[in-house]
This record gives structure tokens, C-alpha cells and sequence, in this order.
């Protein structure tokens, strides 16, 4: 349930929180009323207080799962802040079930703020895709998700869930912009001091990437050799050859990430296919090149070597494949 109600009518809609406050500031501005005086042991209560006391502890009690703050008057989907709001939506359902699992997309739809009627009319294989379109921002640590993926017709998974997986996502992660152009990653000053987003690291290599793929990451701070898990049947291929590596930040028993196929350039940004989820096991963490060559001369394994590429150069667009629109 949401704290902002809207019953729509087939002329329009009303919006219920709007008379609750009028009700409020109603029962706030009486000095007198002829409802009845409750005598207690301490004090003489007016019962338009108590009332007015019950009823805010009943609305204030309410979950807050939507945060409307604009809307358009055909679909009422919010436009702002959408993917904190789908954070809160996936991490309610991804432990709960339902007898019919067409439901869940009705449920979803109701949750972001669309309606269930027009996205229950689509086909099944076409619900989710609809309600990632809505979206004009999504959660960055989607796609570190081990979930069911839509495929495209070559049968490679692409970035986007087919339905709520059982992973929690973390809003301390960042998000990305969508739109026709594709998912887009770029970080400002304002967000990248409210955010821990993703350390990113490049590498390029000729040969096939086999699981588990052992690897360096370098950056300015430290030299890491990890260990990165891809699931089972990832078939990861680059045109260009190169790759990127997304490590969440966040802080977890199990650090997740993604790989990107790097396709090419454009200006700053870093034009990208999405591949599949990672699970990275930190092998060793080394914090200077003396100890590193020392390290190397005995670890055959990490051959494959990743340099981090900073969000304040460089923004990534990531290929929507299927989600664009049709």
C-alpha cells in the first residue's frame, strides 16, 4: 500500500492523501467541537483530538512503498527517483511468492505506480520488459543480479531480469539513466559523493574467458588478484577484444559485480553489451609494486591484468537490446 492514494475515475482521478490532510487541518483548526469529553485518570481529552490522534497513528503506520513526486495524468508513474522506488519493490517480493505467478507482474505494476490492468493485457513475455521501460532510472546493482535474463536471438543473455530474483538490490550502489539510447552510467560531483559506485577496471584479451577467470585489478591504491566467478553457459565474446569489469562497492559476504563487452568509443563514453553477473573472490590485496612483482613471480594463474578507469573521465552506455521500444 502507498501513502499517497489515487482512485482513478473514468474522467480522471483523485488523489485520497490530499482530503486526508484537508480532514486533518480540519479536526487541527476546531477550538470547539460537540463530540464528547473523555475523562482519564490524568486528563480531560476532546474526543475530535483522539480521533484525530488515532487516525494519524493509523496512516503514519502504513508502509511506505511508492514516493510520488510527479506524475502524468495517463499512467500516474512517477518520473523521479524511479529506482529507489524499484529497489523497494524488488526487495519486498523477492522472498515472498504467489499461487499464480502472472500475479507478480499485476503486483509489480501496482508497486511503480502503472496500471495492472493495461500490463496484465500484454503478453507474459513482454510484462517485465514493459515495466523496465516505464523506468526512467534503474538500480546499478541490477545488474549484478543472479536471476532469469531475457535472451536475445543469438540465445546471449541480455542485462535485463525476466523476473524478480531472490538477491536483495542496494540502493548505497548508484543507478543508471534509460532511455532509446541504452543504459547509461555517468556520475556528477552531487552523486558521486552520495553514492559508493563501482570500481571499474578494463582488460583486453584474444583468448576466450573460461570460469573461473583469474585476474589482476590495479588501480592507484593497491594491486588485487581475484578470482571471478561466471555462470555456468556465460558465453562472453568482445568485437573489440576488450572488456570491463564493474566490482560493486557495497559491502557483502560475497562481492558481486558484472562484465561488459566493451564494442567501441564515443567521446568519453565507453559503449558496451552486457554479458552476465559476477561473483569476485579477492585472491590477495597488494599495495606496492615491489611486493607485487614478488607476488607475480610465484602465481602462474593471474595472468590477465585490469587497469581501473575512472566515472569522472568516463560514463558507460550499456546496449537495451530487446528493451527498446516497439
Amino acid at each position: 500500500m502507498a501513502r499517497v492514494f489515487y482512485i482513478q475515475f473514468l474522467d480522471g482521478y483523485s488523489v485520497l492523501d490530499e482530503k486526508w490532510h484537508n480532514f486533518r487541518k480540519t479536526l487541527d483548526s476546531e477550538t470547539t467541537s460537540d463530540l464528547p469529553t473523555l475523562h482519564t485518570g490524568r486528563a480531560v481529552v476532546n474526543m475530535h483530538q483522539q480521533l484525530m490522534i488515532d487516525v494519524s497513528e493509523w496512516f503514519g503506520a502504513m508502509p511506505v512503498m511508492t514516493k510520488i513526486r510527479s506524475y502524468d495524468a495517463r499512467t500516474l508513474m512517477t518520473r523521479s527517483e524511479d529506482w529507489q522506488n524499484f529497489i523497494r519493490v524488488w526487495n519486498g517480493l523477492r522472498t515472498r511468492s504467489t499461487t499464480k505467478s502472472d500475479d507478480l507482474y499485476g503486483i509489480i505494476a501496482i508497486m511503480v505506480d502503472l496500471s495492472a490492468y493495461e500490463i496484465l493485457k500484454l503478453d507474459p513475455r513482454e510484462r517485465m520488459k514493459a515495466i523496465l521501460r516505464s523506468q526512467s532510472t534503474l538500480p546499478l546493482s541490477l545488474l549484478y543480479q543472479d536471476c532469469n535474463r531475457f535472451h536475445n536471438a543469438e540465445g546471449k543473455p541480455l542485462w535485463a531480469p525476466f523476473e524478480i530474483g531472490t538477491g536483495p538490490l542496494h540502493p548505497s550502489s548508484g543507478y543508471m539513466s534509460l532511455s532509446d539510447a541504452g543504459l547509461l552510467i555517468n556520475v556528477d560531483e552531487q552523486s558521486a559523493a552520495r553514492y559508493s559506485w563501482p570500481q571499474v577496471y578494463r582488460f583486453s584479451t584474444q583468448q576466450p574467458l573460461q570460469a573461473p577467470l583469474n585476474i589482476r585489478l590495479t588501480n592507484d591504491a593497491r594491486h588485487l588478484r581475484a578470482r571471478l566467478c561466471l555462470p555456468s553457459g556465460a558465453n562472453a565474446r568482445s568485437p573489440t577484444n576488450s572488456w570491463l569489469i564493474l566490482v560493486d562497492n557495497e559491502i557483502t559476504e560475497v562481492i558481486r559485480g558484472a562484465l561488459l563487452s566493451l564494442s567501441g568509443t564515443n567521446g568519453s563514453t565507453q559503449l558496451t553489451t552486457y554479458v552476465c553477473p559476477l561473483e569476485i573472490t579477492i585472491v590477495a590485496s597488494i599495495r606496492s609494486i615491489e611486493e607485487d612483482e614478488k607476488f607475480s613471480e610465484n602465481d602462474s594463474h593471474h595472468s590477465l591484468s585490469a587497469q581501473s578507469i575512472s566515472f569522472k573521465s568516463h560514463s558507460i552506455n550499456i546496449e537495451t537490446g530487446t528493451l527498446a521500444a516497439t
